[in-house]
């Protein structure tokens, strides 16, 4: 049975699920999956080379669904590094974020996360201040790019296994504001959060207004519920502050690699959608 959608009634955020937890699940089936859930939208990969961006809208609006923004896709990849102390990686590193955008416009989305040293990368490789400056002002240029075609970047705090440029929430506000370009916010993230703030509740009071997109993951990456992260506690601040029509709440669990098979992991990724959409729904619908 379909479930009802979050946003119907008065303005709500968004209720999204991100593209990239689906793994390997063909588009059809996770559109499906999200549209069965009861979600709003979708976060997709940003990868504008190899998208069918015609086929993605045409299954979106199919299943009543509006593709809400586009993740960055940098793990690994020097070329997609903003922070890089390599001009020539760096100005690919722009390249990239600027073909992101025009996906992201393209599709009618109004959002783009911002990792601004690539995901695997847990050290500097001159120094941190060079490298903080190298991506302030590479992001500066992909954010005047994305407001000539009305799209807002989020800078995305990741925890330090996995990055070391922008941890924190303060951090994420930081950075914006040296970028200093209108249309330039932070996403939050349950899941980094747990790991990287001693204080939740006081970095979501922080973030404010900034606040673009909440990411939604328990400290076990599953469904919210399934760990420790008080996650209607941060969820009833965040909506207390204001956080509601026009922002995305974007879940991000995913289900263990040593899932038995496809079709297992595929129920326990469903599952954890439903456990995220309920706790919204409750927290939201109050």
């Amino acid at each position: 049975m379909r479930m009802r959608r979050v946003n119907a009634g008065a303005p709500r955020p968004t209720l999204a699920a991100c593209e990239w937890i689906f793994g390997g699940r063909p588009l059809e089936d996770t559109v499906a999956a999200v549209a069965a859930a009861g979600y709003d939208g979708l976060v997709v990969v940003g990868e504008p080379a190899r998208r069918d961006v015609d086929k993605l809208a045409r299954l979106a609006a199919d299943a009543g669904l509006s593709v809400v923004g586009a993740t960055s896709e940098t793990a690994g990849r020097p070329t997609r590094d903003l922070a890089h102390p390599n001009r020539a990686l760096r100005i690919e590193a722009v390249a990239y974020y600027q073909g992101c955008v025009d996906l992201v416009a393209r599709l009618g989305a109004t959002t783009l996360g911002i990792v601004p040293s690539a995901e695997g990368r847990v050290s500097p490789i001159s120094s941190y201040a060079e490298e903080w400056a190298h991506a302030v002002a590479a992001v500066r240029e992909v954010a005047l790019y994305a407001g000539e075609k009305d799209v807002r970047l989020a800078v995305e705090p990741l925890n330090r296994y996995e990055t070391f440029l922008v941890n924190r929430v303060e951090q994420a506000c930081a950075f914006a504001g040296d970028v200093g370009v209108d249309g330039v916010g932070v996403i939050a993230d349950l899941f980094h959060m747990n790991i990287e703030e001693p204080d939740p509740a006081a970095a979501l009071e922080l973030a404010g207004d900034h606040l673009l997109e909440l990411h939604l993951a328990d400290s076990n990456r599953e469904g919210l519920g399934s760990g420790h992260v008080p996650a209607r506690e941060l969820l009833g601040r965040a909506r207390a502050r204001g956080f509601g029509s026009g922002r995305t709440l974007a879940v991000e669990c995913i289900a263990p690699r040593a899932a038995a098979s496809a079709s297992a992991e595929a129920e326990l990724t469903d599952r954890f959608l439903a456990q995220c959409a309920q706790v919204v729904n409750e927290i939201f619908q109050r």
